[in-house]
């Protein structure tokens, strides 16, 4: 029970922090969503990645607009060739700050911008990030500060920036404002030094070749970031603004501008960034599967978990829906599952049927659980689970999807397995030789279509004369049904009438198309109608049942009689412990769990918690191979 209490926390433990991982991820969208700037991501031949929002108020194009076009298309003709020249720069290693230009406006007309850009690495793929400002309003500002500089300093002692003007060799000729509450040191202390001589020796080298260059152009200073100490030796990021003065011969003498105060906001950014690196760090060391989608059933998480089983990294799915991955077998019944959490259906769990990068099925079974945005809002559902695919197959279940040979010479075990899974809610199609008494008995009672192997008709039944008609009859069959499970009896009877690679031609078309509907394929066999090379080629394309991979299996006498007396108990309803199986064979536990793991290891045994005990139960495997008693 302690061990409940600890897996139940540990999973309590991660879907807070997931939770909390899109609250910041939220906060980190909201933040770049609300900028004023354009800030957008493409790839290095121009093909829009990532747009935000801000688009919208530069050029009225929706993010979804420009995603997955060329940058071509929002730039002037005259213009192309100094973008590309830019763009040029940028793919060689150059950051671009400050490229004044235009953009088209949705409506036609041209918008002056200033774009700054530089190249990233995201998995090891280059992109070029960038930011782009309207500079219509900027204009309108730079006209406005021409105005005396009396009126200037009257506005600036009213404003809570710093306000500051330097000569063209970047020595402060004027401070006003807080800068005593930013820095720590009056105006008059401020004047005749450089902002340089309040940075460290690095920052000030990065901050002055930006100065200079920007100088040299004179060009105006857009959102430079830039960390100062203040007289307390505490360090303060400034976000820096300001416009080049000039003469009247057009020589720049000097900058006017303001300086804000953004510490708070850069040490938020850098603590959201570390917790973000660190829930994904969690999320990333989980054993479990873990995945989650918003609303629109987009993928939002996808762990190393997830890429382990399915093959898929997350770059290649985050942001897609689930109808447009291949991951997902039977997309709709996952979607249907989604809303149903999200309108407060929960189920204890759903197995989901996932299809892995190299074509092998996975059965996941999972948890879903609402993920809450900062207003109480459902904004999508978070699925905790595990691969169940070798545990399934050790208890002798059949993935949908695959197809499975039945080696026997007789038709009992065959239509016994058959029925039980008819039973189970199974569409089934029995296609066979011919119909017995027995036959006749049992499927009048089941949801099953009968289809027998002859040429000539027979009263009572549909019937197929050939291997076309066949595989027609079977992938109909598959599409129309919800649950399609199909028995191919007999197939002697077409190996003695068409040849054996016409049949294995109609066997590979059967397979490939059953999968997208999720059948499920039983072929019987009796291994005395085919040979060796026939039966090696029939088994390289079908799966043995779960319950029949048992050839290679043997066991020494201690073993067989551990399972042996497994299997007793197991009838008799009697609970089967560890030391149960200890003390009957007198052997101590270390050797007891090396027998018992040597057991569970070959798929022949289970292990079921009951209360605070484990108990021991037989596979169908394990009930077969006892069946058969091997023993050396």
């Amino acid at each position: 029970m302690s061990d409940k209490k600890g897996i139940s926390k540990a999973t309590k433990t991660i879907d807070e922090q997931s939770i909390n991982y899109r609250e910041l991820v939220e906060l980190f969208e909201s933040i770049v969503n609300n900028s004023s700037d354009f800030i957008f991501q493409t790839t290095l031949t121009g093909v829009f990645t990532y747009a935000s929002s801000a688009s919208e108020k530069i050029a009225d194009y929706e993010p979804e607009e420009m995603i997955g076009k060329r940058f071509t298309k929002f730039v002037p003709k005259k213009e192309l060739p100094r973008y590309l020249l830019k763009i040029k720069e940028i793919v060689q290693g150059k950051k671009i700050e400050s490229f004044e230009t235009y953009v088209i406006h949705k409506d036609g007309h041209l918008v002056p911008v200033e774009f700054s850009g530089n190249m990233i690495k995201i998995r090891n793929k280059s992109y070029i990030l960038g930011i782009m400002r309207n500079t219509t309003d900027r204009k309108r500002t730079e006209e406005k500060l021409r105005l005396s500089e009396e009126r200037f300093r009257d506005i600036s002692f009213s404003m809570a920036d710093w306000i500051w003007e330097v000569d063209k060799d970047g020595i402060y000729t004027f401070a006003s404002g807080k800068v005593k509450e930013i820095l720590g040191c009056t105006s008059e202390e401020l004047i005749g030094k450089t902002p340089f001589d309040l940075m460290l020796e690095d920052e000030a080298k990065r901050v002055g070749e930006i100065f200079k260059k920007l100088a040299y152009e004179k060009k105006p200073i857009i959102d430079l970031e830039n960390w100062n100490l203040n007289k307390d030796g505490k360090n303060i990021c400034l976000l820096t603004n300001g416009v080049p003065l000039l003469d009247e011969n057009n020589n720049l003498i000097g900058y006017r501008g303001v300086d804000r105060d953004i510490t708070k906001r850069k040490l938020a950014e850098e603590n959201i960034k570390r917790t973000k690196e660190y829930l994904q760090n969690v999320i990333n060391s989980a054993s479990e599967f873990i995945i989650s989608f918003d609303i629109n059933s987009k993928v939002i998480t996808w762990n190393k978990t997830a890429e382990l089983i399915t093959g898929y990294e997350q770059r290649e799915v985050i942001g897609i829906s689930i109808n447009h991955l291949d991951i997902f077998v039977k997309s709709e019944n996952l979607t249907d599952y989604i809303n149903d959490v999200l309108n407060g259906y929960n189920k204890s769990f759903e197995d989901v049927i996932l299809k892995s990068k190299t074509g092998a099925r996975k059965l996941v079974r999972v948890s879903g659980s609402i993920v809450k945005g900062n207003k109480n809002e459902n904004i999508g559902v978070l699925f905790i689970g595990k691969d169940i695919t070798r545990d399934s197959e050790l208890h002798g279940k059949l993935v949908p999807g695959y197809s499975y040979l039945f080696v026997d010479k007789k038709s009992v075990s065959s239509l016994i397995l058959f029925k039980d899974l008819t039973f189970s809610g199974f569409d089934g199609l029995y296609v066979t030789r011919g119909i017995n008494e027995i036959i006749k008995g049992v499927f009048p009672s089941l949801n099953v279509e009968v289809v027998l192997l002859s040429e000539d008709k027979t009263n009572g039944f549909e019937y197929v004369g050939d291997i076309d008609s066949l595989v027609t009859k079977i992938i109909s069959f598959s599409k129309e049904k919800s649950r399609p499970l199909i028995l191919l009896d007999r197939i002697d009877f077409l190996l003695s009438i068409f040849s054996f690679e016409e049949f294995m031609r109609a066997l590979y078309r059967i397979n490939n198309l059953l999968e997208s509907h999720n059948a499920i394929l039983l072929v019987r066999l009796n291994p005395d109608s085919v040979d060796n090379r026939q039966l090696e080629l029939i088994k390289e394309e079908l799966l043995p049942l779960p319950s029949q991979k048992i050839e290679d299996i043997e066991l020494e006498d201690n073993l067989y009689g551990i399972l042996k007396f497994i299997h007793k108990q197991n009838q008799d309803n009697m609970l089967v412990s560890y030391s149960k199986v200890g003390s009957e064979f007198s052997i101590s536990k270390v050797t007891t769990s090396k027998y018992l793991n040597l057991l569970w290891e070959k798929g022949l045994v289970f292990v079921k918690k009951k209360g605070k005990s484990k108990t021991l139960h037989l596979t169908e495997k394990g009930k077969i191979l006892l069946q058969r008693r091997i023993s050396v």
